[in-house]
C-alpha cells in the first residue's frame, strides 16, 4: 500500500539531521552525504546552464560544484529553513549566488551557503533563468523516478523498467516490434498484449514514484501543496491520473 502523502518523508526530514548539534557525528554525515548526492546533478546540471558563456566553461563549472560540496559537506545548509518556501527554490537560489559569486572573481570559499541563498535580492532571477531550472529540476525528478524504477525491477522482476525503457529509447516502435525484440531480452516468448500490459503498468508505476519524488521536495507535501508543485512544473497533466 502507498503511503498517504502526509506520512512520506521529505528532504527537509534529511536536512534536519545533517544539522541536528544532537545527533550523533556519523548520522550528520551520513545525511549530508546523502543530501549531496542526491542533489549534485541537479547542481552540476544548473551551473552548466549559468557558466556556459565563460570560456573556461569545463573548469569553472567543476569549481563550483567542489565549492558547493566542500560547503554543504560542512554544514553549511544549517540554516535552511523550511517555513521560507519549498527547497527546490532554496537550492536554485544559493546555486545562482554561488555561480554569480564566480563570475564576479569572487572565490572566498568562507562564504556560507545561507549567504549565497540571502543575497537573493542581488541576482533577481529572469523568467529565463527560472524556466531552465525548473527544465533541470523536472529532469532529475524523472531521472531519479526511472532510477527508482529500475530498482524495484530488480527485486520483483516484473520487466516494467526494461519495456518502459525500450519505449522511451525507440518511441516509433509498435507493440508487435516492441514484442520481437523483448523476446529476445526476457528469454521466453511475449506478444504485442503482454508488451501493452507492461508498458500500462510500468506508467501508471511510474507516475507514482515521480509524485513520491516530488512530494519528497516539499515541507509538507499535502494535496493542495503538491497540487501547487505540480502545476508550477507543468507535471499536473502528466500525473493528473495518479493524483487521487
Amino acid at each position: 500500500m502507498e503511503p498517504h502523502l502526509s506520512q512520506l518523508a521529505t528532504c527537509w526530514t534529511l536536512i534536519n539531521q545533517a544539522h541536528d548539534a544532537e545527533a550523533p557525528a556519523e548520522i550528520m554525515r551520513a545525511a549530508r552525504t546523502q543530501l549531496l548526492q542526491r542533489y549534485e546533478p541537479v547542481v552540476r546540471c544548473y551551473l552548466g546552464k549559468l557558466l556556459r558563456s565563460l570560456p573556461n566553461h569545463g573548469e569553472a563549472v567543476e569549481e563550483c560544484v567542489q565549492t558547493f560540496a566542500l560547503r554543504f559537506l560542512s554544514g553549511n545548509f544549517c540554516r535552511a529553513d523550511r517555513s521560507r518556501g519549498r527547497f527546490r527554490d532554496y537550492l536554485k537560489t544559493a546555486v545562482r549566488n554561488l555561480a554569480f559569486s564566480y563570475q564576479r572573481a569572487d572565490r572566498v570559499r568562507s562564504r556560507p551557503l545561507e549567504e549565497d541563498y540571502e543575497a537573493a535580492d542581488e541576482n533577481p532571477c529572469s523568467s529565463e533563468e527560472e524556466a531552465e531550472f525548473l527544465k533541470v529540476w523536472r529532469d532529475e525528478l524523472f531521472n531519479r523516478a526511472f532510477r527508482a524504477l529500475a530498482a524495484e525491477e530488480e527485486q520483483s522482476g516484473k520487466k516494467l523498467h526494461l519495456v518502459l525503457r525500450m519505449r522511451r529509447d525507440y518511441p516509433d516502435l509498435r507493440s508487435a516490434e516492441m514484442a520481437e525484440r523483448l523476446s529476445a531480452v526476457v528469454g521466453k516468448p511475449v506478444d504485442a498484449g503482454w508488451v501493452r500490459k507492461r508498458l500500462l503498468l510500468a506508467r501508471e508505476r511510474f507516475t507514482r514514484l515521480l509524485l513520491r519524488e516530488v512530494a519528497d521536495s516539499l515541507s509538507q507535501p499535502t494535496r493542495e501543496r503538491m497540487e501547487d508543485e505540480l502545476l508550477a512544473l507543468g507535471l499536473l497533466d502528466y500525473c493528473r491520473a495518479a493524483f487521487k
